[in-house]
Order: structure tokens, then C-alpha cells, then sequence
């Protein structure tokens, strides 16, 4: 079902150093930081949540599925038409300001002991993850190398952005024993402006007209 590749002679020859030499780019760098840092956000719901609500299996399963179906949903009908009426970049600065704000929704109910606060922003928070799963990666492709594959770019990318998960997986269960347990949460809202501050200095106007296939959408096309 997929396309057979090209003869190996007609290939661009990539080293495994090029994913690391395409940040270079300073387009392609900073919206890597700024992924990074909403990755870390991410991962903060994904990591700490289920610990921070203190639910049964099944009654933090069916808050995850409700995050998931959001998640999937505003992918495909919210973010191309997001794109289309403010750009891809103003549609990944706006979803990444609305995931701080869920962020703060969640440590405030961590704080006050108010169980379905935190579960009402963890479901929140899948309308920003999926715009920002449709649109991120498109804003930092659009200033990829057009001398090499674009999974070049793609991989420098996501090296930034999954060290920024990785690294938020294993710190959140320390700022919740050294601070609060609502800490965590606040730290995600903080990774959240480094991540607007981040994309906002990117200036690339072909990500500003980029259009998102809705069909592509969901499956994440923008990644290849």
C-alpha cells in the first residue's frame, strides 16, 4: 500500500549527525524549544495526573478517554480550521496559551482537594493537544532544508521535543516532594510561556498560510 522507494543512487546520503546539524535553523530550533516545552507540559498530565486525582483504574481510565476523544476531535475539526483563520503559528501560540490555562485549572484543584477540577482540566486539555498536535510539527517542517529529506528535519525536531517529555516524566514526582503537590501543574503552566515566548519569535511565512489536510489531520501526515 505505500510507494516503493526510489533507487539507494538517488537518495540523499544523511548522516546521523544531521538531525542535530538541521537545528541550525533557527526556525526549526526555536519551534523545537517551544515543543519541548509543551511535550514537558504534556507529559505532565500524562505522568503525574493519574497520581494527582488518586482515582480507581477505571475512574481515571474514563478521564483519559475523555481526554483522548477531545484530543482526537479538535485534531481534525479545530486545528485546520484554526490554521485557516489565524495561521499555523497563531494557532500554536493560542492553543499552547489555552493548555497553561487548563494547566493552572488542574494545580488549583490539586490544591484545594477538588478531585473533579482536576479531572474536568485533564479533559480539557485534549482541545489544545490536539490543535497542537495538527499544527506544531508544520510550523517547524516549513523551515526544514529543501536539500534534504524531510525526515531529516523531523528527526531534529523530535529529538528536542521527546528530551522535553522524557525530562518532565522524571522531575514532576520531585517538584511535587520539594514543593506542593499542586507544583508540578504550575510548573506546567510556566513551561507553557517558555513555549509561547519560544514560537513567538519564529518568523516564517509559510507556516503563517500552511494548510492542514483535514483527513491528515488525525494521523499526524504533517510528520512526514
Amino acid at each position: 500500500m505505500l510507494p516503493s522507494d526510489g533507487p539507494r543512487s538517488e537518495r540523499v546520503a544523511v548522516s546521523i549527525v544531521d538531525p542535530l546539524k538541521a537545528l541550525r535553523n533557527r526556525t526549526l530550533l526555536l519551534t523545537s524549544i517551544g515543543s519541548a516545552f509543551y511535550t514537558g507540559a504534556l507529559f505532565t498530565v500524562i505522568a503525574y495526573a493519574p497520581l494527582a486525582m488518586g482515582l480507581k483504574p477505571i475512574p481515571a481510565g474514563m478521564v483519559f478517554f475523555g481526554w483522548g476523544l477531545l484530543t482526537a476531535l479538535s485534531g481534525v475539526f479545530v486545528g485546520p480550521r484554526l490554521a485557516e483563520r489565524i495561521g499555523q503559528r497563531g494557532g500554536v501560540m493560542t492553543a499552547i496559551v489555552g493548555y497553561g490555562v487548563v494547566m493552572a485549572l488542574a494545580a488549583v484543584g490539586v490544591a484545594t482537594d477538588q478531585v473533579w477540577l482536576t479531572g474536568l482540566a485533564i479533559v480539557l486539555s485534549g482541545l489544545p493537544s490536539g490543535i497542537l498536535n495538527t499544527l506544531f510539527t508544520g510550523v517547524a517542517m516549513s523551515s526544514a532544508d529543501p536539500n534534504k529529506p524531510r525526515s531529516v528535519a523531523s528527526a531534529g525536531y523530535s529529538f528536542l521535543r521527546w528530551m522535553g517529555g522524557a525530562a518532565s516524566a522524571v522531575l514532576v514526582a520531585y517538584l511535587a516532594e520539594w514543593f506542593a503537590p499542586a507544583a508540578p501543574f504550575w510548573f506546567a503552566v510556566g513551561y507553557c510561556a517558555v513555549a509561547v515566548i519560544a514560537v513567538g519569535f519564529v518568523q516564517s511565512k509559510k507556516a503563517e498560510s500552511h494548510h492542514v489536510d483535514e483527513d491528515a489531520a488525525l494521523v499526524g501526515a504533517e510528520e512526514f
